[in-house]
């Protein structure tokens, strides 16, 4: 989506492939002579550049972004998003939902803290004593929610405790992100 103005218009793309003589460049060079090879085979033709309205494009995306969000309600509603098995024991599924909730929070501290750090600096430099306390409790946040991730992913492996998400499920949510990344872009 960046590089669309780019390759739009009149616009002439060239590319140069390097290759080496020396024995021990052998397998560079001939990886990049097959890539030159391929690209050889691609041809363009060049097309005027169109004006895009972005308010209709951020309504198109805005449209097909809510489609996907409720798509992805239905399959959370249907169990197939990554849950707890309600069939695992009961002392386990406490444990995981429990230090899941404490992940959630350490991953809130550390935010805070990168941005208390960074106001600090631009308040009172790089080496004062403020920025100094900031940057070591943002350390043992850090490290505290690293700790508490390690005890997750491997609760996660327990058999039986963790179901993970359905193909389906996967793509509709990385298509969701994808649709988010756009809005970002258009404003």
């Amino acid at each position: 989506m960046l590089l669309r103005d780019s390759f739009a218009g009149s616009s002439c793309t060239g590319f140069v492939i390097n290759v080496a003589g020396e024995e021990e460049h052998t397998e560079e060079t001939l990886c990049s002579l097959r890539f030159g090879e391929k690209l050889s085979s691609v041809k363009t033709s060049a097309v005027a550049s169109q004006a895009t309205d972005v308010a209709a494009r951020r309504a198109q995306v805005s449209a097909e972004l809510e489609a996907e969000r409720v798509k992805l309600a239905e399959l959370v509603r249907a169990g197939q998003g990554d849950h707890i098995n309600p069939a695992a024991p009961p002392s386990e599924q406490a444990s995981l939902r429990n230090n899941i909730a404490t992940m959630t929070k350490r991953e809130v501290e550390v935010r805070a803290l990168k941005a208390r750090l960074v106001e600090a600096k631009a308040a009172h430099g790089a080496d004062s004593a403020a920025v100094a306390a900031v940057a070591s409790r943002l350390e043992e946040a850090m490290l505290s929610h690293s700790n508490i991730r390690d005890i997750v992913l491997r609760q996660k492996t327990i058999p039986g405790l963790w179901v993970g998400a359905t193909a389906v499920y996967s793509r509709t949510e990385a298509q969701v992100a994808s649709l988010c990344a756009q809005m970002d872009v258009l404003g």
